[in-house]
């Protein structure tokens, strides 16, 4: 099966239940081969964790699910060691994070300790519990939900070190008075359709090893270099994104060329995902903030860089 196979594939089975979704799909298909981590922001009833739940199912991969509520512990996410009488010994019990996809819905309403807990999964691939490392499995997917914090209360806003290991934040996508429509005629009466599977662990592998083969041209990589360099010298911006983060949009870019069945980067491939990338890791000059939002910087950022003229024959 081929990445564009496979994204058509998901696009197909997800839309059974999720109208309108396709480029949030394509954007969750990047960034599993990708090794990125998605976090979804948007308001209640847009479809956010219907979306990554459907998704588990079309790899057929087990989904460990977390609730954000206040009370959640670390122990809650990465599992905790108890005394078996039995065996008279401490067994590890694993936590959610030991599954190849972990949703964590609401992650903003978890406290700030429990939020941390996922940062060694997420970057390394590994939890350490009472000094104890545990390998987890490949692949290995975050995918977060979180409404808006200017809309709730009892929120944590997610720290910068927290955002920068999410490889893409993205909202949902707004419906069409046409796709609205559609939605109501299809549920009425009806249960949600079952989501099937379209590719197994082991092929998702191999699409995520092809993702290296992927090649950047030497303007494409100044392109790519000069978006970065921008923001850490625009007026308006007081952190700019990390070399961490270059590298992100790097295979982020890769991976979206090789759904559109090439091997090769376009400036196109860094332009439309730059925005997903780049922008829920800028820090705005607090003067900033009451003028602009961090969209329209980055907007902002992408239209002072010249973008180069790519011929590939």
């Amino acid at each position: 099966m081929t990445a564009k196979e496979f994204m058509d594939a998901c696009k197909g089975e997800i839309s059974k239940n999720l109208i309108g979704k396709d480029s949030a799909i394509e954007c969750m298909c990047i960034a599993l081969l990708a090794k990125g981590h998605v976090l979804i922001d948007d308001v209640p009833g847009t479809g956010k964790s219907e979306l990554a739940k459907s998704f588990a199912k079309t790899i057929n991969s087990s989904l460990g699910r977390i609730q954000g509520t206040p009370d959640v512990m670390p122990s809650d996410v990465t599992g905790f060691h108890f005394y078996d009488q039995s065996q008279q010994t401490f067994i590890f019990r694993e936590g959610p994070v030991f599954h190849s996809l972990v949703l964590m819905d609401e992650i903003n309403r978890a406290t700030p300790k429990t939020q941390a807990s996922l940062f060694e999964a997420m970057q390394e691939r590994q939890v350490t519990v009472d000094g104890e490392q545990f390998i987890l499995p490949t692949p290995f997917m975050v995918m977060a939900t979180q409404n808006p914090t200017d809309l709730q209360q009892g929120t944590f806003i997610l720290p910068h070190a927290q955002l920068d290991r999410f490889s893409i934040k993205m909202p949902m996508e707004r419906l069409s008075y046409e796709e609205e429509l559609q939605l109501i005629r299809r549920f009425q009466g009806e249960d949600y359709n079952q989501i099937n599977e379209v590719i197994d662990i082991d092929q998702i592998k191999l699409l995520q090893a092809k993702v290296s083969s992927v090649t950047l041209s030497e303007d494409v990589e100044k392109y790519l270099l000069a978006i970065s360099r921008t923001t850490r010298n625009h007026e308006s911006i007081d952190v700019g994104v990390s070399p961490r983060a270059t590298l992100n949009l790097m295979k982020i870019a890769q991976a979206r060329a090789l759904v559109h069945e090439r091997l090769f980067v376009t400036p196109d491939d860094i332009y439309q995902m730059a925005p997903l990338v780049y922008t829920h890791r800028l820090i705005l000059k607090i003067d900033v903030h009451m003028r602009q939002s961090p969209e329209e910087v980055m907007n902002d950022v992408l239209s002072r860089v010249k973008v180069p003229v790519e011929n590939h024959g």
